[in-house]
């Protein structure tokens, strides 16, 4: 009889050990997925920023030929690498 007690004793505590186990897992599981999406925000923001900043540069440069501030040369352009005037 003492001894049915201890044994069930024993498969509570393992029972409750593995869900303790497999909780601390998920939430392992939880940490990581929050991490990589914190990642995937802040890559989201540096290319939104990046596209904001081009877009800003095009319409400088498109402001820039339409009032004929310069000429784009072509040889300029292989020579330096650059693709405008402009420091955008």
């Amino acid at each position: 009889m003492i001894n049915d007690k201890f044994a069930y004793i024993d498969r509570s505590v393992q029972k409750t050990t593995e869900n303790y186990l497999d909780i601390s897992e998920s939430v392992l599981r939880i940490e990581t997925l929050i991490a990589e999406k914190e990642e995937l925000i802040a890559n989201k923001k540096a290319l939104v920023l990046y596209v904001q900043k081009n877009l800003s540069c095009r319409r400088k440069l498109v402001a820039e030929y339409s009032k004929g501030i310069f000429e784009p040369q072509r040889q300029t352009r292989a020579k330096s690498g650059s693709t405008s005037p402009s420091q955008c």
